[in-house]
């Protein structure tokens, strides 16, 4: 049995990707977090093999859990679940110790198969996110995209400035 959690702060996206998950016989939902510091707890408690993983939500966020979960527990896979398919965003996640990326737009056959392929030990990234960490590769060194530079905790900060927290939270 594949142990899966769910971390979104958006309680339809839990609950979409649940309803489909529990009908495939292999799979498991054994903890549902909204935020990151949640993320941590649960995975430390709960052990699951799979976390589909939002980068946006309150506190750490996706990048410093998945970071964090993977310190601590290399063995667990995290899937990026998110909106944002641009750079930098997936190969900040990847570096972070990510196993897949996919889009909120994706099925329930490719999430199905994501999951799948990270838990048989490879990695799945969605075609459409391949295609911009590729573009972005080609683009080459000079071109990179200033979010490139940033430090981890910098991209925090960014992040959570575009989502309309003040400087001092």
């Amino acid at each position: 049995m594949i142990k899966i959690m769910i971390v979104d702060d958006h309680r339809l996206v839990r609950a979409g990707l649940r309803r489909f998950l529990m009908d495939v016989p292999d799979m498991e939902i054994i903890a549902e977090a909204c935020t990151g510091e949640q993320a941590l707890e649960y995975a430390r408690v709960k052990s699951p093999h799979v976390i589909l993983m939002d980068i946006n939500m309150p506190g750490i966020g996706g990048l410093e859990s998945t970071r964090r979960i993977k310190l601590r527990q290399p063995e667990v896979k995290v899937i990026v679940v998110s909106m944002h398919l641009e750079e930098p965003y997936p190969s900040r996640m990847l570096a972070a110790g990510a196993s897949g990326y996919i889009s909120k737009d994706s099925g329930p056959d490719e999430v199905v198969a994501a999951i799948r392929r990270v838990v048989a030990g490879g990695h799945y990234v969605a075609p459409e996110v391949a295609g911009n960490l590729a573009a972005s590769l080609v683009k080459g060194a000079g071109n990179a995209s200033p979010f490139e530079q940033l430090s981890q905790r910098e991209t925090q900060v960014m992040l959570m400035v575009t989502q309309g927290h003040s400087t001092q939270d």
